[in-house]
């Protein structure tokens, strides 16, 4: 997750296929964004139901997305940019007066972690156990 950017940006080839259907037309054209590793370009958009599973995995949130391709060699590595747009709209507060700077949202505090930090492995590890806690609170 990256933050850097004034709106939400999502990274295309991560979408299924099934969402990809979804995307529109940017009404507004095509928008050109600069972040710290580069610049893209972005033509289409799509409204998105997601979590933030770092926080909490009980809350769905929607919001419309600018969706950015990049060519795998130039990737930055980021498949969600959480804009300044989403951080003001749901609250999140970035607290770094502390030891451990940390990310607050919806009363819950997580540490901000290096980028290297979430692996593939990981990420997987706490998909599957987020999609556990889902299907047992089903039969709860």
């Amino acid at each position: 997750m990256y933050t850097g950017t004034s709106a939400g940006l999502k990274l295309e080839t991560i979408l299924t296929n099934k969402d990809k259907l979804k995307l529109q037309n940017d009404e507004q054209g095509p928008t050109l964004w600069k972040t710290r590793g580069r610049s893209f370009t972005t033509t289409t958009t799509i409204n998105l139901c997601y979590k933030l599973i770092e926080f909490t995995p009980h809350h769905n949130l929607v919001h419309n997305f600018s969706v950015y391709n990049t060519p795998k060699q130039n990737s930055e590595g980021y498949d969600l940019i959480i804009g300044q747009d989403i951080i003001r709209d749901f609250g999140i507060d970035f607290k770094f007066s502390t030891a451990i700077p940390a990310m607050i949202w919806d009363n819950i505090s997580i540490p901000i972690l290096k980028k290297e930090f979430w692996s593939k492995v990981k990420l997987a590890q706490l998909f599957h156990m987020s999609s556990l806690e889902s299907a047992e609170a089903d039969f709860d």
